[in-house]
């Protein structure tokens, strides 16, 4: 959470006009697990063909620093801070709303393509159009 903080994603998590919100899952680690795969294998790789062993190196703040290589851009571009955005624009229409028990997306299908693929996600309700 440190490094979310620390690293930019809280600040631009959460409603427009609220607080910095913590991200729902721990997307730093997540990503920074993805980045230690990577450098796994490629050691592995690099001792097969070398026959010398190699040392990895993983950080939380480098990688939520590089996971926000976007933002960065729209700064320099913009001159401006970033704004904290409840959401994504999409090239879909997307919206919350309501259940009798909770909250769910609802997103247009945009192409035919996405009627034929399985939604496993209970939380994603995808309406295509006929």
């Amino acid at each position: 959470m440190i490094a979310s903080a620390v690293g930019g994603l809280m600040d631009i998590t959460g409603p427009v006009d609220g607080s910095p919100c913590k991200v729902g899952v721990a997307m730093t680690d997540l990503q920074t697990g993805l980045h230690a795969y990577g450098s796994i294998l490629a050691a592995l790789l690099a001792r097969h063909r070398t026959g010398r062993g190699a040392r990895i190196e993983c950080s939380l703040l480098e990688t939520q620093v590089a996971s926000l290589a976007n933002v960065a851009s729209a700064c320099e571009i913009s001159l401006q801070a970033p704004n904290r955005i409840a959401s994504l624009p999409l090239p879909a229409p997307c919206a919350p709303f309501h259940l009798l028990s909770t909250l769910r997306s609802r997103c247009r299908c945009m192409t035919s393509g996405f009627r034929r693929m399985p939604i496993s996600a209970p939380s994603v309700l995808c309406v295509c159009p006929d």
